[in-house]
This record gives C-alpha cells, sequence and structure tokens, in this order.
C-alpha cells in the first residue's frame, strides 16, 4: 500500500475523426465511446437517440413528470431557512416551456454572426447572473429548448470581466438575481448590446427606475412566462 499511483486511469481521448485548429485542439470523448461516435441513448418505443441537453431532461420528464425534481429552501423572517418546496419534473418543465416561448416573442435572443468564427455559422445567446437557484436551470433548460447557447456570468469574477462576456457575446438579454442586478446596471454604459435584464426576484421601483434610464428594460421571469404561455413555441 502506498499513495502512489500503480497505473494511469484514462477517461477520455482526443477524437481522430476531428482534427485540432489553430486556436483548438482535438475535441475530446469518453474511452467507451465506440467507433469514435457519441454515446447516444434511446427515447421511447421509437429508439430516437438523445442528442441534446433538452432532449434528455425531455426525456426524464416524460418518464418521471410527477416526481420531485427541485427542491428550494426559503430564508424564514429570523434568517433561518425553512423547509425545502419540491417541485416536479412536469411544473419546472412547464414553467421552461413557458419561458423560451416569451424569449422567442420578446425576440430576445438575436441569431448573430461572428467574423472570427470558424465553426458555426453564428449563435443566439442568454445570458444568466446568478447563483445556482431554481430560476437558474429554468432560464437554461429553456436555452437548451430552443437551442439558445446559455453564457452565465458571476459577479466573483469582476466588473471588468463581466463587460467583456458581455461584448464578446453581444448579450443582448441577461436573466439576473436582485442581488447582482446593480452590478448588470453598472455594466450597461460600457454594453451597447444589452437591452433586456429579466429579474428572477421582484425589483425595487427605484432600482427599476435607475436602469431604465440607461436604456435597459426591466421585466421579471414570471412576467415573461406569462407573455410565453399565451404564444407557445416548438422546440427547437
Amino acid at each position: 500500500m502506498g499513495v502512489g499511483q500503480t497505473r494511469p486511469i484514462v477517461y477520455a481521448k482526443p477524437s481522430e475523426e476531428d482534427p485540432a485548429g489553430p486556436q483548438h485542439t482535438r475535441p475530446y470523448r469518453s474511452v467507451h465511446c465506440r467507433d469514435g461516435e457519441l454515446a447516444s441513448h434511446p427515447c421511447g418505443p421509437d429508439g430516437t437517440p438523445l442528442r441534446t441537453s433538452w432532449e434528455w431532461f425531455a426525456a426524464a420528464r416524460e418518464r418521471h413528470g410527477s416526481q420531485h425534481f427541485t427542491g428550494s429552501r426559503m430564508k424564514k423572517g429570523d434568517g433561518s431557512l425553512g423547509e425545502f418546496a419540491w417541485r416536479t419534473y412536469d411544473e419546472v418543465g412547464k414553467d421552461a416551456d413557458s419561458f423560451a416561448a416569451g424569449l422567442v416573442s420578446l425576440e430576445a435572443c438575436p441569431f448573430l454572426s461572428f467574423d472570427d468564427e470558424q465553426r458555426a455559422s453564428g449563435f443566439s445567446f442568454l445570458g444568466i447572473f446568478s447563483r445556482n437557484r431554481e430560476e437558474w436551470l429554468v432560464a437554461a433548460l429553456a436555452g437548451y429548448r430552443q437551442a439558445f447557447s446559455v453564457v452565465p456570468l458571476y459577479e466573483i469574477l469582476g466588473p471588468d470581466t463581466v463587460r467583456f462576456v458581455i461584448n464578446q457575446t453581444r448579450l443582448k438579454t441577461v436573466c439576473v438575481e436582485g442581488n447582482s442586478l446593480n452590478a448588470l446596471i453598472a455594466a450597461k454604459p460600457d454594453c451597447p448590446s444589452l437591452e433586456l435584464a429579466i429579474l428572477f426576484d421582484v425589483p425595487s421601483e427605484e432600482t427599476k427606475k435607475k436602469a431604465e434610464e440607461l436604456g435597459l428594460r426591466i421585466m421579471t421571469m414570471s412576467e415573461v412566462i406569462a407573455i410565453g404561455a399565451k404564444n407557445p413555441v416548438r422546440p427547437v
């Protein structure tokens, strides 16, 4: 016995099918991928493979719709945390469906082309500026549903990095929790593409006015969900 490793453990290997480029290495895949192909899992009796994160969630929702999926603990008046409030796969999925449709109705995530992009014709981006919480997951699932690329932002990155990421991706819309809204407002003057902040919490009138004076529209997630519920769209 000892602390030394007796043999290397290989989890991934570079793909033999995709060459490296001037700005990227070969993509790495699991050593268990057969014949160099991405692993897939059949969904339902027709055997349709699951190829996207949304398809995986939709399959889990179909199987476990009434079972617990997310749990959140709300703070009490004394600052302590209450019991978990659980929501099912169907409940979270319904919110993701409507939020995705709301984003489409608002044209919140336009398709953008980038001159220096070599591997894709363009992207639709959705920013999320928040700590982990249920709304983060709903927003991300909505993005996966409509083939929007999710761009995570965190205050720990610092204000310069937040501005850099927004400008690098030309973000139009950022979903944001209340504690990070002021940081997003502070970035707005240097981020001309930023137009819409979708708040997970209820904003104060003072904060909302401050944002809108800078040209940053404020909406809540519940408002976007309500718009989407009236204007459903199919997943991409």
